[in-house]
């Protein structure tokens, strides 16, 4: 089972059919994701609401979205923003407040899930997961993590300067971790996609990790299809 992260999405634009179309086409792309939707930049701004993702018609009545989107970023918002327009002239003024993409009207499912995707790889990669090593609680940014070994009732977790050794369970690290980015690769063993250097029919050689790590024979067939999986949906940001 894939298991992905649970964003809060907000899309606004004054045309209900449009909007709800809209709706409709990342709801069924991310069935478990919270999405609101809005008909004016007005009430956009008067909400008090933390959004991971604001879809924003650029060319609406009243406040325009590049108003709006201005109005955001000078109240504090770090939201990614995806202008949806049928024009490109407005770019220039999109970098000014840090636009994630534009989006052409009707859109493209394809390219509507690619962004999403992204979106969900880069604030997987901020977020940070807390582990107890000893008295301590230390807080790991996700990103960092190269893979995670089983050794009895612990975990060993190595990032690209240090192991950390937990007391909790490897099963209990990728209940957490999600199979979009790790992969359980053998009973001891969980590896990021992310750091993977080259793949041998009975190992897998990791970056900043001077031993291979095993497959498991059964899992290879999987592993490959999900590493493929991960290329195509990461190759347009990496």
């Amino acid at each position: 089972m894939v298991i992905k992260m649970k964003l809060n999405i907000l899309v606004c634009d004054d045309e209900p059919i449009i909007c709800d179309a809209i709706c409709a086409a990342i709801q069924k792309i991310r069935p478990n994701d919270i999405i609101t939707s809005t008909y004016s930049g007005e009430e956009l701004i008067a909400q008090d609401k933390y959004y991971d993702i604001i879809f924003l018609d650029i060319e609406m009545n009243g406040i325009s979205g590049m108003e709006c989107a201005t109005r955001l970023r000078e109240s504090g918002c770090n939201s990614y923003i995806i202008f949806l327009t049928s024009h490109t002239e407005c770019m220039p003024d999109a970098f000014k407040v840090k636009a994630f993409r534009f989006m052409e009207k009707p859109l493209n499912n394809t390219v509507l899930e690619e962004a999403l995707t992204s979106i969900e790889k880069e604030l997987l990669n901020k977020r940070k997961i807390m582990i107890t090593v000893g008295q301590d609680i230390i807080p790991i940014d996700v990103g960092d993590i190269i893979c995670l070994e089983a050794f009895g009732d612990g975990t060993y977790i190595y990032t690209q300067n240090q192991i950390f050794v937990t007391a909790k369970q490897l099963k209990y690290y990728i209940d957490i971790l999600g199979s979009d980015d790790f992969y359980h690769i053998h009973r001891s063993f969980a590896i990021s996609f992310k750091y993977i250097k080259s793949i041998m029919p009975n190992e897998v050689n990791m970056y900043h990790m001077k031993s291979p790590i095993p497959i498991s024979r059964r899992k290879f067939a999987d592993f490959k299809q999900c590493y493929k999986k991960y290329i195509r949906m990461n190759a347009i940001c990496l």
